[in-house]
């Protein structure tokens, strides 16, 4: 469905991509993370074909989107900064792209009831929140096969971000193919099947998202009734916090440590896991592959 080989983009002299290589079967959810700068806006400018990568390929629906533009009649596209015919009213606008990309009105209007959307008025007098919200129902009217999302949240308040993970999920059992660029971590975790993480151009890390949560780290402090011997805990990270007290971490299944806790007396057991947006900044922070 989408698939990126090499693909780099220069600004000058200034790295946007650089060697990006990623697939992105049909009916799976590929979410973007990374700070600005990373190159996430690039990569979603290049998949829907409005630059061209300076080096590398890029195919979308099976065809090079810079050679057939008709592939823009089966993609969603919503920018990271989105601009309109500022002097007309959102409806017009609407009317106008649904005559250019040949659908009815029928969906456009769902989705102005459901994100509560005035269209009655002139696009230069709408608040950023409304100008989002216009730019996800062109983007969704006329029922693509595959949308890319660059921060489609951005600017809309927490209710409408809600919906908006909704109106995602609920695409995402029709079998879109979906690549949605987010500062929201908890929308990429909702949404995503799999994860992408840029840094400085680069793709740092790819995982499943149940890769991730496979992954977690999960620290536990345990009192016991008996004196701790370290050496119990090999392999755990353990560290002495009192003589009958010990904090250690597991990745992955519990057994291990199950199995040396039975020759002690459990007094007290805490689990704390850390949160998978710390673990996806270590993934960052070391900026290799996992």
């Amino acid at each position: 469905m989408i698939e990126l080989v090499r693909c780099s983009y220069m600004y000058g002299n200034q790295v946007g991509l650089k060697e990006v290589s990623l697939s992105l079967n049909q009916g799976r959810v590929l979410g973007l993370l990374g700070p600005n700068g990373a190159g996430k806006t690039t990569l979603c400018r290049c998949i829907s074909g409005f630059i061209k990568p300076s080096s590398g390929s890029v195919t979308v629906l099976g065809v090079n989107p810079f050679e057939d533009t008709l592939h823009h009649l089966q993609m969603g596209y919503v920018a990271g900064e989105l601009s309109f015919l500022e002097n007309v009213s959102a409806m017009e606008h609407i009317k106008l792209m649904a005559s250019l990309k040949g659908c009815s009105l029928e969906l456009a209007r769902h989705y102005m009831k459901l994100f509560d959307f005035n269209p009655n008025k002139k696009i230069k007098t709408y608040s950023k929140g409304n100008k989002q919200k216009l730019g996800l129902i062109l983007a969704l009217m006329h029922d693509p096969s595959c949308l890319i999302l660059d921060e489609p949240s951005s600017g809309l308040d927490p209710l409408l971000q809600m919906t908006l993970v909704e109106v995602l999920l609920e695409l995402k059992k029709q079998g879109k193919t979906m690549l949605l660029s987010s500062h929201y971590f908890d929308e990429i975790l909702k949404v995503c099947d799999d994860i992408a993480v840029l840094k400085e151009g680069q793709l740092v890390s790819i995982m499943s998202v149940d890769e991730l949560y496979a992954t977690q780290l999960k620290q536990f402090q345990i009192q016991t009734q008996e004196l701790i011997t370290l050496s119990d805990f090999e392999g755990m990270k353990p560290r002495l916090v009192s003589p009958h007290k010990v904090q250690v971490e597991l990745i992955g299944h519990l057994t291990p440590l199950f199995e040396q806790l039975k020759g002690y007396t459990v007094i007290d057991f805490q689990h704390h896991e850390k949160s998978l947006e710390d673990q996806f900044y270590a993934i960052y922070d070391r900026g290799t592959n996992v």
